[in-house]
């Protein structure tokens, strides 16, 4: 088991040569560690740990072994630590990203930074989720990194939400499905050539960075036309589409529900900082009232 962080942190120190009979508390508690020693952030190492405790429980009762050896190791971070404020992309590098993308990639990047939808819930969207009519989408499924399907629900309660969409993003939906070879209400929206979902890797790889590459070579050529361009990752799009919801007004509560938050305490935790500084005490306000009931 090797670990990935969001951050690009590369951890080399896995468990997945060990057997059951190897794999004792002692391990699992150095292998926390070491993650931690490596960057790895605490939700992701928490993730992690849990992962490995749900395995080694199921193979507890299925008499695999006899102990759950991740039972009782504790993940404790700093007070606050995993609840960062996030620095989105400037408004200047979304548009030079959308300015350089192909006919192709453009509606699925304009639709990421104006709905701030997660990556699998992108790739587990259909026509039918889209309605043309209302200008919104409905979230309501997602395809995790490894393929899972899940049309029961997406990763909480909260995620199943319905966005407004720009008649920008409308337009170039419709656009997009006219010149689609899959576009019937049970193709993927954003399919690859062969109507399957396409997998986050190409999409970072063959379609994302090199669009910065693009706008790096025009920088030098023209340094003060063009900006030299400050890399992000795919979900800062995410953070991007938030951030400007902010800006435009939108209260916290709106916000939390576009975003698919699963508390409003999420929602400034990670954000409130950009909020203009009368709707703070609003925005506590409503915390309280919530907590209180």
């Amino acid at each position: 088991m090797g670990v990935r962080d969001n951050r690009k942190v590369r951890f080399a120190h896995g468990i997945a040569n060990l057997t059951l009979v190897q794999l004792t508390s002692k391990t699992v508690a150095d292998f926390r560690d070491q993650m931690r020693s490596a960057g790895v952030s605490i939700p992701l190492i928490r993730h992690v740990i849990a992962t490995l405790h749900t395995m080694l429980e199921f193979a507890r009762l299925e008499n695999i072994t006899s102990i759950n050896t991740a039972r009782g190791v504790r993940v404790i971070g700093k007070r606050n630590e995993g609840s960062k404020k996030v620095t989105p992309p400037s408004k200047e590098l979304v548009r030079a990203l959308l300015d350089e993308a192909s006919t192709d990639f453009r509606p699925k990047l304009l639709f990421a930074v104006s709905t701030g939808v997660r990556a699998g819930e992108m790739r587990g969207l259909r026509w039918r989720h889209i309605d043309f009519g209302k200008s919104q989408v409905r979230v309501e499924t997602r395809i995790d990194t490894y393929g899972n399907e899940d049309d029961q629900g997406t990763k909480t309660a909260a995620g199943m939400r319905t966005i407004p969409l720009s008649w920008q993003v409308v337009a170039q939906l419709r656009d997009s499905r006219a010149r689609s070879r899959f576009s019937s209400d049970d193709d993927f929206v954003f399919a690859g050539a062969s109507g399957r979902w396409v997998c986050q890797t190409y999409i970072r790889e063959q379609q994302f960075y090199p669009l910065f590459d693009k706008i790096a070579q025009k920088h030098v050529s023209d340094p003060l036309k063009y900006p030299a361009p400050k890399r992000c990752t795919w979900h800062a799009l995410r953070h991007f589409a938030i951030s400007t919801w902010i800006e435009a007004g939108l209260s916290p509560k709106a916000v939390q529900t576009f975003a698919g938050h699963s508390s409003l305490q999420m929602t400034m935790d990670r954000y409130g900082h950009l909020f203009p500084s009368e709707n703070h005490s609003i925005a506590m306000d409503a915390i309280s009232d919530q907590l209180s009931n």
